[in-house]
């Protein structure tokens, strides 16, 4: 016997565990109940030591409101109380869904099988109760079973028509559906700041009535009561400096100032003022006499291009669509400023936005034609005066390009960039008849290679100054030869005299096509310098444009896959080189590491070393850097890429010596130097 007490208590505390695992409080609809008692104790709290308010006698009929534990709290004749829940007995009542695909369960258990599904609004009958649990009757189906209390409602939801007051749509479009269901069908769609009336609310939908009287339900997340800002339209400041005041009077306080061609949208009008708001959202009364529909165009000068070429944008950034494009020297007139971006008006009319970094208030030098020396050596001075120190001479025969006029003096730029003022009866616009000696290169120009080091003279003799040092496989234009000179163009644009025995015919870059792909750009910064905070982006480019100047120089056709800081997807810059047919792809990286003692340049291929390692050799000759050898690498640009492709790491921003060194524009031009004599000994060995 005294086993089966214990087991009994055990049951018993088991049980007492499991109900305090119960909610503590069910929000439930409502529901009626018996009293089973002979007189049932009503208490002021849930509690058996808290006062008794009243006492029903058994049989009586009540509503139970909500269930607290072991404790209902009730109403009856007017009175609200609690009473312990094991002395009433469940009534039935009939239950509608208030949730759409309600799940009736098999057991009191949300894990539990699911024996049917209903709609919102679906009728059933309930019959008994377990804690936050009900057993119902679904006649339909004749399925018996549970749902959550929560999930019912004793008022069919379908059948709601209160209005809840006016709420305004807050989506661009808003579907009205059959149900309350993203899968129900669409009635009608409503826009933006459409008005609804809310006739109910279950869970996050409503039901709502349209303005053409259509009902339907909606999701909650797209509504606000919050009556939508009317917008008459952009108006744009006159005044040179505007009051946006707290009312329509010129004595109301003062909120923001906003300054000509300012930019704010009208919500209303009254008399002589408008209620505007601002761009950084200062909502306040203005004078409609300082507001126009018309922006007025500011002045802000004449600019002149510095760029070859210059895109004109719809908007201040570098993926608006194109409007135009300027050419050097270009005029256009700048009408507004905006960070690093300017608005400006083209010769021709067109409206649209530039990068200030390619813009100039200093007018180009003019160009009035190429003139040709007369005398036998010709003084270029610095002054428009014979007493004027003499900058350099000029030979018989060289041309110049007049840039200006002063009386009987001209301002002249010379072949190798020197600009001064000589007599101009000592120069004409007649092109001299070539003579014997100097030999001039026929029309056809012509690219030759230096065998050896060498040096370039200033004349065409070796006792002559030497302007500067020629490495091994450097490609040069020829201009002119005497005696056993040459008369040479560098890549870097520099002209001099090379003696002939060290220059070669050889295979080089003339007529060659070579992408050059700048690393990076744009929002994708790339690696950034440990102490100066060099940007990977800038340098790459700076090294790019270098490369691709002394490229032209030596004939080849350059093609960039980005010329200023913008961005550039992977697969678009294997695309260019692939479309182009390139000769040559080379992409240029600087690199970065945690090592911060990593130092040095690698290169690297996908498929074919041999242009990474002609490239590579030629590099760390240039430069003097760490041989971190050629390697293989798995990058876009170079895996995607179906021409001779290579990736370039020209030295460490993490290395705080090194980025010191690679960070300098004398670093940029050895480097360029450097691949451009690993070219020609490619295409020379090819």
């Amino acid at each position: 016997m005294g086993k089966y007490f214990i087991k009994a208590a055990s049951l018993l505390i088991l049980l007492s565990f499991i109900i305090t695992l119960l909610p503590e409080k069910a929000d439930a609809a409502s529901f009626t109940s018996k009293v089973n008692a002979d007189v049932l104790n009503v208490r002021s709290k849930a509690t058996t030591k808290s006062s008794v308010i009243g006492k029903i006698k058994k049989g009586k009929v009540v509503t139970v409101q909500s269930e607290q534990n072991n404790w209902s709290k009730i109403t009856y004749d007017k009175k609200t109380g609690w009473v312990m829940s094991k002395y009433l007995t469940y009534s039935n009542w009939t239950g509608y869904a208030k949730v759409n695909n309600l799940s009736i369960k098999k057991t009191a258990s949300s894990s539990a099988k699911s024996l049917a599904t209903i709609k919102i609004g679906t009728a059933v009958s309930v019959k008994g109760r377990m804690g936050s649990w009900v057993n119902v009757y679904y006649s339909s189906k004749k399925v018996t079973g549970w749902v959550s209390i929560s999930s019912l409602t004793k008022s069919n939801p379908a059948n709601g028509t209160a209005n809840l007051g006016t709420y305004y749509v807050t989506a661009t479009s808003l579907n009205v559906r059959a149900t309350a269901s993203t899968k129900a069908k669409v009635i009608t769609t409503v826009k933006k700041d459409a008005a609804l009336t809310l006739q109910q609310k279950i869970g996050s939908w409503g039901k709502a009535k349209t303005s053409n009287g259509k009902v339907g339900w909606v999701s909650l997340s797209y509504l606000s009561t919050k009556k939508p800002v009317a917008n008459l339209g952009t108006y744009y400041v006159t005044a040179s400096s505007l009051s946006v005041r707290e009312k329509a009077s010129t004595k109301s306080k003062i909120i923001t100032t906003v300054k000509k061609n300012a930019a704010v949208t009208l919500q209303q009008k009254s008399g002589s003022w408008g209620k505007v708001e601002t761009s950084n959202g200062k909502i306040g009364w203005v004078s409609l006499t300082y507001i126009s529909t018309k922006k007025t165009v500011a002045n802000l000068g004449t600019y002149y291009v510095t760029a070859t070429s210059l895109n004109v944008r719809e908007k201040a950034n570098t993926k608006a669509k194109v409007i135009t494009t300027v050419k050097k020297n270009a005029t256009v007139t700048l009408q507004q400023k905006s960070g690093t971006w300017g608005e400006v008006k083209t010769s021709n009319g067109k409206v649209g936005w530039v990068s200030l970094s390619y813009l100039s208030t200093k007018k180009p030098a003019a160009n009035l034609g190429t003139y040709y020396v007369t005398a036998s050596n010709l003084n270029v001075r610095q002054k428009a005066d014979t007493s004027s120190k003499v900058i350099t001479t000029v030979k018989k025969n060289a041309a110049l390009t007049l840039q200006q006029k002063s009386g009987t003096w001209g301002k002249v730029k010379t072949s190798n960039g020197e600009i001064g003022w000589v007599a101009m009866k000592h120069i004409s616009t007649k092109k001299p008849v070539n003579t014997k000696t100097p030999q001039p290169v026929s029309n056809k120009t012509e690219y030759l290679v230096t065998n050896t080091n060498t040096s370039l003279y200033k004349n065409a003799d070796s006792k002559s100054t030497v302007l500067a040092s020629v490495a091994k496989n450097s490609s040069v234009m020829k201009l002119n030869t005497n005696g056993s000179f040459t008369q040479v163009k560098l890549a870097s644009g520099q002209i001099g005299w090379i003696t002939s025995k060290t220059l070669i015919v050889s295979k080089s870059v003339q007529g060659k096509v070579i992408v050059i792909d700048p690393g990076h750009g744009g929002s994708d910064t790339g690696a950034i310098g440990v102490k100066l905070k060099t940007k990977e982006k800038t340098i790459n480019l700076s090294t790019a444009n270098y490369l691709a100047t002394i490229l032209e120089n030596a004939g080849a056709t350059v093609i960039m896959t980005r010329s200023n800081d913008t961005f550039i997807s992977l697969a678009n810059r294997a695309a260019i080189s692939n479309s182009k047919k390139a000769d040559a792809f080379v992409s240029i990286h600087y690199n970065a590491t945690p090592a911060a003692s990593a130092s040095g340049i690698e290169t690297f291929y996908y498929q074919n070393s041999s242009l990474a390692s002609a490239i590579h050799g030629e590099l760390i000759k240039a430069t003097g850097l760490k041989d971190r050898k050629v390697k293989q690498g798995n990058f876009q640009v170079i895996k995607s890429n179906k021409q001779p492709a290579t990736l370039l790491e020209l030295g460490f921003l993490t290395n705080a010596a090194e980025e010191k060194t690679i960070s300098q524009s004398s670093y940029h031009k050895k480097a360029a130097q450097g691949i451009l004599n690993g070219l020609n000994v490619y295409f020379k060995n090819k």
